[in-house]
């Protein structure tokens, strides 16, 4: 890991992501802080309310993200060039809990309370998955895969475009997995919220002791890193 940048939001900074076009987009308590590569200060600021989650959706210009208001969560679209944002769906999520959003070429997912709520993007319809675990973050992959972190490992699903999960592997070798992002080669890195370090894990999530790379950093809100 190499260390580049640094930046004071002043309060609250729940999520991170990098866009197509190499910009980072940060969800704070106020907003949506956008970054260029030299990541000195925010080219500008989309203003919202306590933004736990962004991700991108199909194109390069638009994205999701997530808006916390006490016990219910709000997913929207959003277009970074014209600072606007509409309503796709809302969900229950009890508590001060952070919920994270991803997207595929059909559809969006969030996590409600040991549940995933699933939008169609073709159909504009939502579903619920009842899951057995309370989800820590959720992502899809490259080739369209959902993986999903809980405390009790990182799960690797298909889901269908009715949103039906269908589970391909479990790890169960990263004990309060947290973050989730990937490396070029298509690894899967895996942030730990129990024993504050870092895990690589194969696409095929086998042999995970053997592939685990274990790095010691400082991951306090792991869940919000990846």
């Amino acid at each position: 890991l190499e260390f580049m940048s640094s930046h004071n939001t002043g309060r609250g900074r729940y999520a991170a992501h990098f866009d197509g076009d190499g910009q980072l987009l940060m969800g704070c308590h106020d907003g949506i802080r956008v970054y260029t590569d030299d990541y000195e200060k925010p080219i500008k600021t989309i203003r919202a309310s306590h933004v736990t989650s962004v991700g991108s959706l199909g194109s390069k210009s638009h994205h999701i993200y997530i808006q916390h208001s006490e016990d219910e969560r709000t997913l929207r679209k959003l277009s970074v060039d014209t600072e606007t944002s509409a309503d796709l769906f809302k969900f229950q999520l009890p508590g001060n809990r952070a919920a994270n959003a991803t997207a595929s070429t059909e559809c969006a997912v969030a996590f409600g309370k040991e549940s995933l709520v699933v939008y169609s993007l073709l159909h504009k319809t939502i579903s619920t998955v009842p899951l057995r675990y309370q989800p820590k973050n959720v992502r899809f992959d490259a080739g369209g895969y959902l993986l999903i972190a809980s405390y009790s490992g990182l799960h690797k699903y298909t889901v269908d475009k009715r949103g039906s999960l269908t589970l391909i592997w479990k790890c169960k070798d990263v004990s309060g997995a947290a973050g989730i992002a990937f490396t070029k080669y298509g690894d899967i890195v895996v942030a730990s919220f129990k024993d504050k370090e870092v895990y690589i894990i194969s696409p095929q999530g086998l042999s995970c002791k053997c592939l685990a790379a274990r790095i010691t950093v400082n991951l306090y809100g792991a869940d919000s890193i990846f």
